[in-house]
């Protein structure tokens, strides 16, 4: 008995969030490791990049194995709203996640956050030479920064901003995993 092709190949958006699911699960447990070992790692940029750089490798893997569950060959514009996709759905888990961690089960965590925030932004205005009273100023404005980024609507703002990052990381991605049907050039 012969399977139609169409019922074995999973469609874009199913295949989109399954991996989306998956990179908002991988997110959660390196967000949960960095909780375990040193929830101040926050304050650190380099934090920030470790996790781009993570979420990039597994979204043009994901990304290139829906392309080979077809014929092999995905057009910019389906790569894109593919990668699209699978970046929303991960942010949107990552919300629900960050909201329910800093919120609910540890909301002194944010002041921990603040406090290495605010050491970080301490030492690198001091090694710049600004002044006392400039510093303070500076670090204050830090310290109100990080705790408005970990209310409801901090959280929700962050998240709709990381859709235009979203879309231009689905950009990179969709132009990296497309590939062209050579017969269907002309």
């Amino acid at each position: 008995m012969e399977q139609n092709i169409e019922e074995t190949q999973p469609t874009l958006m199913n295949h989109a969030v399954k991996w989306g699911v998956i990179v908002g699960v991988i997110n959660i447990i390196l967000l949960l490791l960095i909780y375990v070992i040193d929830i101040t790692l926050l304050a650190n940029w380099w934090v920030g990049i470790l996790f781009l750089i993570i979420n990039l490798i597994v979204v043009i893997y994901a990304g290139i194995n829906f392309r080979n569950t077809g014929d092999g060959y995905l057009r910019f514009g389906k790569a894109f709203t593919y990668s699209f996709v699978l970046l929303i759905v991960a942010g949107l888990i990552g919300l629900v996640f960050r909201i329910i961690l800093f919120l609910v089960i540890d909301p002194d965590a944010v002041s921990v956050i603040a406090d290495a925030t605010v050491d970080k932004t301490e030492q690198m205005l001091s090694n710049f030479g600004m002044d006392d009273s400039q510093i303070d100023e500076a670090v204050e404005k830090a310290r109100e920064n990080v705790v408005k980024q970990y209310t409801v609507s901090g959280m929700l703002i962050g998240y709709l901003i990381s859709i235009i990052f979203a879309a231009i990381g689905a950009l990179i991605v969709g132009a990296i995993i497309k590939k062209k049907n050579p017969e269907e050039e002309i």
